[in-house]
């Protein structure tokens, strides 16, 4: 429009020979022109505030952004600390299991040494249970006279008597020891009785057979 009123005063100079009417043709390009400046500085200044906002919005922008790469950097960080601490603890976990693991194969292994060890004291008790309830020979009544086969079977005999004395009282520990300390208790009585049984076992020996006299005989003593 400016451009435009510029050009039709332009030409009307060139046309117009009165000075009133070049006067206000003067007049309305100067006002054209006054016009278009004030409209150029208008939009220049429009132009100036949409390119500062502009400007103040890139600058926000890009403060947003570092911030939100100091935010992601500080999460990456916090993160790697959180799973070095994990592996840590993991590790830790793992040497515990390991322990445990250790401590329950020593349990189990413990257990095992237990029960065969009851099952021992048990067959011992058993086999002493056995010899106490088999009963003790007895002495032949045959012959009046000693001989060394009565002697043996004499000590053989002292020896059983002995022997089942021993095994009843061993019986008798152990059945104490199981009422006070339970199974494993009552193997390790059993046990302690049986040892303490082989070392009192006595070890005699027969005597030697008295001198045999001979009997008189009935015919030669009558006169």
């Amino acid at each position: 429009m400016v451009a435009g009123v510029s050009v039709v005063g332009a030409s009307g100079a060139w046309f117009l020979a009165e000075p009133l009417a070049l006067r206000g043709l003067v007049a309305a390009v100067a006002a054209a022109a006054l016009t278009g400046a004030y409209l150029m500085r208008s939009w220049d200044r429009a132009a100036g505030l949409q390119v500062a906002e502009l400007t103040r919005a890139r600058t926000r922008d890009e403060w947003r952004a570092e911030e939100r790469i100091a935010e992601l950097e500080q999460d990456l960080e916090e993160s790697r600390e959180l799973r070095t601490r994990l592996e840590t603890k993991l590790r830790r976990k793992r040497v515990e299991l390991a322990g445990l693991r250790g401590e329950h194969a020593g349990l189990l292994r413990r257990y095992a040494n237990a029960e065969t060890e009851r099952a021992s004291a048990l067959e011992g008790r058993r086999q002493l249970a056995i010899e106490a309830a088999a009963p003790a020979p007895e002495l032949p009544t045959g012959r009046s006279t000693p001989t060394p086969a009565a002697y043996r079977r004499a000590d053989e005999a002292l020896l059983n008597l002995t022997r089942n004395a021993a095994l009843q009282e061993a019986r008798r520990t152990a059945e104490q020891g199981a009422e006070e300390e339970g199974p494993q208790g009552k193997g390790a009585a059993v046990t302690g009785a049986g040892e303490h049984h082989k070392h009192r076992r006595p070890s005699t020996t027969p005597p030697a057979p008295a001198a045999q006299t001979p009997a008189p005989n009935a015919s030669a003593a009558q006169p």
